[in-house]
């Protein structure tokens, strides 16, 4: 289940309800409310990378919170962040990506191309990737045609 604004009761009933396996919170959920949901299901906290976020900044808050999370899941897709920006250094770098990822487990959601697969999983060992689809064709139905070479391409990495 994916919870943004939802307070640590509603999340909780909706880990009951539904009998979820896991939780992913949004950057809005605060150390209170990990610290409530710590022992219901694991927690996948997502963290937004924007151009300017400090190497420094993220390594501590990463520190802080890897005691009450399973996995976190650093988003650059939302600031339309590529690979090809951090290999350029333009936001982070690969090193320190490298670093963060190799420590901690952190699932990576970022622009990329499906010829970037064997190099970021061979220099970052992500614990995993997060995709998404396009836009909805029509009201439930979604293509994920786009997606198709990434997960060909996936398929002969694994």
């Amino acid at each position: 289940g994916e919870f943004g604004l939802q307070s640590a009761a509603d999340v909780r009933a909706a880990i009951e309800l539904l009998d979820l396996d896991a939780v992913q919170l949004s950057p809005v959920a605060d150390m209170e409310m990990l610290t409530d949901l710590q022992d219901t299901v694991p927690l996948i906290r997502e963290l937004i990378v924007e151009q300017n976020t400090s190497a420094e900044v993220l390594a501590d808050q990463i520190e802080t919170e890897h005691a009450l999370v399973a996995v976190f899941l650093l988003n650059f897709d939302k600031n339309g962040i590529a690979w090809s920006d951090i290999l350029s250094g333009t936001v982070l770098s690969a090193d320190i990506l490298k670093e963060l990822t190799w420590q901690y487990p952190i699932m990576l959601s970022l622009d990329l191309r499906p010829d970037d697969l064997e190099e970021i999983l061979e220099l970052l060992r992500p614990a995993g990737l997060s995709f998404r689809g396009g836009e909805e064709e029509k009201v439930g139905f979604k293509s994920f045609d786009e997606l198709d070479a990434l997960f060909e391409q996936l398929e002969v990495q694994v």
